[in-house]
């Protein structure tokens, strides 16, 4: 193969060098692509050289008469330096995905249907080419949290979650970036100059045989970082290319390898032991949606549950409320373990006067400065108990109340005590040998009507001659009651009838006709 001599070169952009002196590109695989270009320039091109701003330009290196198809390195300068006493220029060039590698980002990737090419395309958009070369699409394990990274830092590290590569595509004055190799038919170096094999001391060391071999090969022939090779009958990889002249001709040295010899090993982010805010979207059993700080939307429906474990464990457990702020915390490197560890302080909640404490499953406790409150809500059920230094104890709920006690149960109050009822209030005695006490100076009774209920409506007894039938009946403020009492009783009703009010008693038998009548009122 026919080689391209020192003096074929030339270089186009922003600086003109009059003659090329030296040129060394590094390319590697998972690393940007570095260019040392030195060359002379006559003193007049030197003096326009020092008036521009050249920094940030474009500059090719390429072999005439087609400059631009045969070129050896396309890039961006990053810095130049000039000797004014001998026209000497020196100039240091990255790739052109150095642009993709100047603004640290954060964000998240929260949706669970993603894949790492999805991210990987949504991250370098309309500014670059991402050419995904691998066979299948992986997604990850969690969701992903890019923090403070560049996008040539944040594509490199989920192509190495992945266990896959990324290189620079060259010559390009766009940012173009590759994924994994691709698989096509293995190629011969042609006129090979020098040969060298080594051993990969790492891959060695981690017991694997088929990739501690490499070749390192020197050859005129131009291939691109990635290339599949035939060599000893065997297929190997370029994994890293360097361009270097010599006195009379440009050489290619390329370093072969397996395929897997280049292969990233998975690394997180910088994120272990940091914090990030982001405010309550959902909260459902242990767990909790967010919209974090660093994103600019965030889907709820797409947002991840991420799990909630205070600090404290479950001792003064208290979750976060739909709406306010979070803290999502990191353990380690890997966003998959992040979760949440608190409610962070804000202006509603921060206030010293009212605190909180709250449980996932409805349960609060909420204490103000006049007031406290315990409560339980679940779907449509609730109850609360408010005590008040004016308002006083309140127990509400939408379900039953419930008071029991194998002892005695009291209410009292100073003033008044009122029972209200929707539709009734029921007073029912179990205990047959009991009775039910109704005592008071005035005794009064309003309805428009009255009726004998059976008694066991409410509850069967052993013997149906103690079940009294009794009826009330009140008359303006009289209160008058007529019925029957069963044997064994007649002493008993006597002696608290008497308690109560002024009572005129006459004796007689079991009968509805015959019994004992009571007639309570003003007067006898």
């Amino acid at each position: 193969m026919e080689a391209i001599t020192l003096g074929m070169l030339k270089t186009t952009g922003t600086v003109d060098l009059d003659k090329i002196d030296s040129v060394t590109v590094d390319e590697r695989m998972n690393e940007q692509t570095e260019a040392i270009i030195i060359g002379r320039m006559k003193s007049e091109h030197l003096y326009e050289l020092q008036k521009k701003s050249v920094i940030g330009q474009i500059l090719t290196v390429g072999s005439s008469p087609d400059i631009q198809n045969d070129s050896v390195f396309r890039g961006f300068i990053e810095a130049i330096t000039i000797e004014e006493s001998t026209g000497r220029v020196k100039i240091l060039c990255k790739g052109a995905e150095c642009l993709i590698h100047k603004e640290k980002k954060s964000c998240s990737f929260q949706d669970s249907g993603l894949t790492y090419r999805d991210i990987m395309k949504a991250t370098i958009r309309e500014r670059g080419i991402l050419k995904y070369q691998e066979k299948e699409d992986v997604h990850p394990f969690g969701p992903v949290i890019r923090y403070h990274e560049t996008d040539w830092e944040f594509i490199r590290r989920m192509a190495a979650c992945m266990g896959s590569v990324i290189y620079p595509l060259s010559n390009t004055t766009k940012p173009a970036i590759a994924i994994g190799i691709p698989d096509k038919k293995a190629i011969d170096i042609e006129s090979v100059l020098e040969e060298k094999r080594q051993i990969n001391r790492l891959e060695y060391l981690r017991g694997r045989k088929n990739d501690e071999i490499l070749w390192e090969l020197s050859s005129y022939q131009n291939l691109q970082l990635g290339s599949k090779i035939s060599y000893y009958n065997d297929t190997w990889y370029i994994i890293e290319k360097k361009i270097r002249s010599s006195r009379f001709a440009v050489i290619f040295d390329y370093k072969l390898g397996k395929l897997h010899s280049c292969a990233l090993r998975r690394y997180g982010a910088l994120i272990p032991g940091c914090s990030i805010r982001g405010r309550v979207l959902e909260v459902r059993n242990e767990k909790i949606k967010m919209h974090l700080d660093i994103d600019r939307e965030q889907n709820m429906k797409t947002a991840y549950l991420y799990p909630y474990k205070p600090e404290t464990g479950n001792i003064m457990y208290s979750m976060p409320e739909k709406g306010e702020y979070a803290e999502l915390y990191f353990p380690n490197e890997f966003e998959e373990n992040a979760f949440i560890i608190h409610g962070r302080k804000t202006e509603e909640n921060c206030k010293n006067i009212t605190k909180f404490l709250r449980t996932p499953y409805g349960k609060s406790l909420n204490i103000h400065p006049d007031r406290m409150e315990l409560a339980s809500v679940e779907e449509e059920n609730w109850s609360a108990v408010r005590t008040g230094d004016r308002s006083g104890v309140s127990l509400t709920a939408s379900c039953k109340v419930k008071l029991s006690a194998k002892g005695k149960v009291r209410l009292s109050g100073q003033e008044s005590i009122m029972l209200t009822g929707g539709s009734h209030i029921s007073l029912i005695q179990n205990e047959t040998m009991n009775q039910i006490v109704l005592s008071g100076n005035d005794i009064i009774s309003y309805a428009e009507k009255y009726r004998m209920i059976p008694l066991r409506r409410f509850k069967k007894v052993e013997s149906k001659e103690r079940m009294p039938d009794p009826v009330f009946q009140s008359i303006e403020n009289n209160l008058q009651l007529m019925g029957s009492v069963s044997p064994g009783y007649s002493d008993v009703l006597q002696q608290y009838a008497a308690a109560a009010v002024p009572v005129c008693t006459y004796p007689g038998n079991p009968q509805v006709e015959n019994g004992i009548g009571i007639y309570a009122g003003r007067s006898m």
